[in-house]
């Protein structure tokens, strides 16, 4: 008899593109959809920190950045695989305090930091490490059981050392499969998959260059040929403003400010907003807060004055486009360059613009159609890497050496530790927490319902001595083992002497729970007879049970967008919203959930229909979302989109107008209200054979 044998199978692996940036740092999936951080932002910030226990990695090390800045490391991407002479200078060049940098024994860049009592060094690659992590857990939560593989977008100019500093900090973060694709390439794919072009002649071959100016580094490309400079960015610009009210300041004022001090970093960042003012309006003033003690300055230039200070990078912006552009072949007469495709904050300066187009010989008034925006500045890179799975190979430079093999089991270990106390410390939060919440929420009980049957004369003493606990020392330093002994002490003790007034409230909710649990069986029956339609379901359920249907068809219709099912997914969004609109007897705390569930579901139906180009659909759906939320920007911007679709300009423009009202900055948005002013205009690319100039060139 033949033994029979059992399979496994795999979860298909799950694609992530990473553009891990000098402030901020994005992760895409494969289907183009952003991950979220644990706030809800597309983006992170670039920090590790360290505080008394605790590890503070992205978000949560925003705040530490200022109240604890020599505990913090940040612009990550451009110290890894630097030796220690090259990372002082590049930390010496940002703004305000941050972690001394130093070497180990063994020669490697560290970072000195006060860590649970102590002072440690952690090597650059570790600290990579411990960040790369985070979004490997922001990764894991879209994967779920699935394996990773993640695609870290790096600047071409990356060599072998950088490259190997951040395969050893991928496994220390635990990403199982590493995969590295150029900045250049991911913006180049970026553009293809979202801007699908038509075949045409290779006669008519015409070509496009993007320029990437981020905040520390800058790169040009015509995908046949790239440039980049590692040591331009748009903080280059807010270094000469500093430096010139740094001077300013010191003769004025009789204040000498340090780039590394706490007043330079406040200078710094008043240099950063002129720069963003200077980039809509002519003139810009600011407030530069506490330069000294207890004393402001005002500081202000002009858009021309801000030009003349910034003339060597313009002209090195220049260097590197003409660069690109002869080193592709693509200066002479018979090759036209149809677009140039400007990213990064940078790109928004209009004297960095007029530079651009110097190396095309034209400029701002007469070339400025050639430049297009069709790129999302913020998240256009980590899509682009995530697009390019297919086209990644092996990298031999993202093998360990056998020196670095050595080095990890020892990093791994202590890394897992480390997040083993990450996770007591997050324990004993939640507990705490628990404590003052059923502490508040027991002094209200008086004024609600069976109130009357609390003995105040015994429970508030307990109440009181439960919150003097909260704000103890021995609360502060209790292990996960006492305080969860505590907190259960505490509930016991007020349950004792409140046990009336917890009978009276138990009694009333199984008094509930049995009238509805009556309810579901009827309706049960209904739909029994009715061949389980839920249409027909006109019975009450209670409310757990109702909203489990509802967010059941939610994920479902979620799980079924992401794999391209829209048209699945429509339909499970449409059954979500069939049971959202049968609860009953709501309160008003649940009303508002209910509402919001209901607007998330009116906005994905949106989006299926547009993806469905069912135009009315779309636009039906996001009036129903309007009503519920008449400022709501996803929904007037997909109700634009669906307008303009459907050719009607004028109402696609009043919504943006409104959107535009609600959510200034939003970079959708604007690209969408710039489209629909330049509808009348020629655009760039007019013709089939242009169109396919760009994909071939991309590909």
């Amino acid at each position: 008899m033949a033994t029979p044998t059992t399979t496994t199978t795999t979860a298909p692996e799950r694609v992530f593109g990473v553009n891990f940036g000098t402030q901020r740092s994005v992760v895409a999936e494969s289907s183009g959809d952003v991950v979220l951080n644990e706030l809800g932002a597309m983006t992170t910030a670039t920090l590790v920190a360290f505080k008394g226990d605790e590890r503070l990695l992205g978000e949560a090390a925003v705040l530490s950045a200022s109240t604890n800045p020599r505990n913090t490391v940040d612009a990550l991407n451009l110290l890894l695989g630097a030796d220690l002479a090259r990372a002082q200078a590049i930390s010496s060049q940002l703004p305000g305090q941050r972690a001394a940098l130093e070497s180990d024994a063994d020669g490697r860049v560290c970072a000195r930091v006060e860590y649970r009592g102590e002072s440690v060094v952690f090597t650059l690659e570790q600290l990579a490490g411990m960040f790369l992590g985070k979004l490997a857990e922001q990764m894991g939560k879209r994967a779920r059981d699935a394996p990773i593989h993640a695609i870290v977008a790096v600047p071409a100019q990356w060599t072998e050392r950088e490259t190997a500093a951040l395969a050893l900090a991928a496994k220390i973060a635990g990403i199982p499969r590493l995969s590295t694709v150029t900045r250049d390439a991911a913006l180049a794919r970026c553009f293809v998959r979202k801007h699908p072009l038509e075949s045409a002649d290779e006669d008519a071959v015409k070509h496009i260059a993007i320029v990437d100016i981020g905040h520390a580094t800058t790169s040009v490309c015509t995908v046949l040929a790239s440039e980049g400079d590692l040591a331009l960015g748009a903080d280059n610009f807010d270094r000469q403003l500093f430096a010139h009210f740094q001077q300013q300041v010191l003769e004025k004022h009789q204040l000498s400010v340090s780039l590394n001090s706490k007043e330079g970093k406040r200078l710094f960042q008043a240099c950063e907003k002129l720069k963003k003012l200077l980039s809509t309006i002519g003139e810009a003033a600011v407030t530069v807060e506490n330069v000294a003690q207890d004393r402001d300055v005002g500081i202000a230039i002009s858009r021309d004055l801000f030009e003349q200070l910034c003339a060597a990078e313009s002209a090195r912006v220049t260097e590197l486009v003409a660069s690109a552009l002869a080193t592709a072949q693509l200066a002479d007469p018979g090759h036209t360059v149809a677009s140039v495709e400007i990213v990064g904050g940078g790109t928004r300066i209009p004297f960095v613009q007029a530079a651009i187009l110097k190396a095309l010989g034209t400029d701002l008034q007469r070339g400025s159609s050639l430049l297009g925006r069709m790129l999302d500045s913020t998240t256009a890179i980590a899509v682009g890497a995530a697009f390019s799975s297919d086209t990644v190979e092996a990298d031999e430079a993202l093998a360990l050496s056998e020196g670095q093999q050595h080095q990890l089991e020892g990093f791994v270990a202590l890394e897992q530790q480390m997040r083993a106390h990450d996770s007591e410390l997050a324990a004993i939060a939640h507990e705490r927490n628990a404590i003052e919440a059923f502490v508040y929420e027991m002094r209200s009980k008086s004024s609600e319902a069976h109130g009357d049957k609390l003995d105040a004369a015994q429970l508030t003493p307990l109440l009181d001595a439960a919150e003097d606990w909260i704000y103890s020392e021995e609360s502060e330093f209790a292990t996960l083992p006492a305080i969860t002994a505590k907190r259960q002490e505490i509930e016991a003790q007020i349950r004792a002497v409140s046990s009336a007034y917890f009978a009276a409230v138990a009694a009333d909710g199984q008094a509930l729970e049995a009238h509805l649990e009556e309810e579901s069986k009827k309706a049960a029956a209904e739909r029994a007879a009715e061949g389980g339609d839920e249409d027909h379901d006109t019975r009450k359920l209670k409310k757990p049970e109702r909203m489990r249907l509802v967010v059941k068809n939610k994920e479902e219709g979620n799980e079924l967008f992401r794999d391209g099912n829209v048209q699945h997914a429509a339909a499970r969004y449409v059954k979500a919203l069939s049971h959202a609109s049968k609860f009953f007897d709501l309160s008003e705390s649940d009303v508002e959930e209910v509402n919001k569930l209901r607007l998330s579901l009116y906005l994905n139906l949106a989006q299926c229909y547009l993806k469905l180009e069912a135009w009315p659909k779309a636009i039906a759906n996001c009036k129903d979302a309007l009503a519920i939320d008449p400022q709501n920007a996803k929904a007037l911007y997909r109700r634009a989109l669906a307008h303009e679709k459907d050719k009607n300009i004028e109402l696609a423009a009043l919504d943006v107008k409104a959107a535009l009202a609600v959510a200034p900055e939003d970079k959708a948005i604007l690209k969408l209200d710039e489209r629909l002013k330049l509808v009348q205009k020629p655009t760039t690319l007019t013709s089939s054979s242009e169109r396919q100039g760009v994909q071939g060139l991309c590909r």
